[in-house]
């Protein structure tokens, strides 16, 4: 079951970004640029909250409207929003997710006193797999 879903975040058919942007130099357009103009041979959906859709490609407002279960979830949302994310990729069926540790924008910041990028909401008995930006992958449990 564990390489299973280290299939589906190593070479996922299919990716939701979350935080997805246009805006130029944030994490969420750097990532929607890499897999739109690199080929990504699989499916990707953009999730933002605000925009109907990012670099010509429709977007969806959170992952539970988007069509199909997908593989991996990227997560380029705030710090903040990062725990409630992470429950509603859960609920979605979500098989793994990537947390880009840039939202928590660094130790000592004005969000250190909020959730800390290796605790998220999960059930003991959750074994999908978290892979985090620094190349490393780890059990979010």
């Amino acid at each position: 079951m564990v390489t299973q879903n280290l299939d589906s975040v190593f070479n996922p058919k299919s990716v939701a970004i979350i935080g997805a942007s246009d805006e130029e130099g944030s994490v969420g357009h750097a990532i929607v640029k890499n897999f739109i103009q690199h080929g990504y041979a699989g499916k990707v959906y953009l999730v933002n909250i605000r925009k109907p859709e990012i670099l010509g490609v429709k977007t969806y407002q959170n992952i539970a409207q988007i069509p199909e279960t997908v593989d991996l979830a990227m997560i380029a949302t705030p710090a903040k929003t990062v725990p409630g994310v992470v429950e509603e990729c859960g609920k979605a069926g979500v098989k793994g997710f990537e947390q880009n540790l840039h939202t928590f924008g660094g130790l000592g910041d004005d969000q250190g006193d909020g959730p800390k990028p290796d605790r998220h909401p999960r059930d003991e008995d959750d074994d999908r797999d978290h892979l985090q930006n620094d190349g490393g992958t780890s059990d979010a449990e």
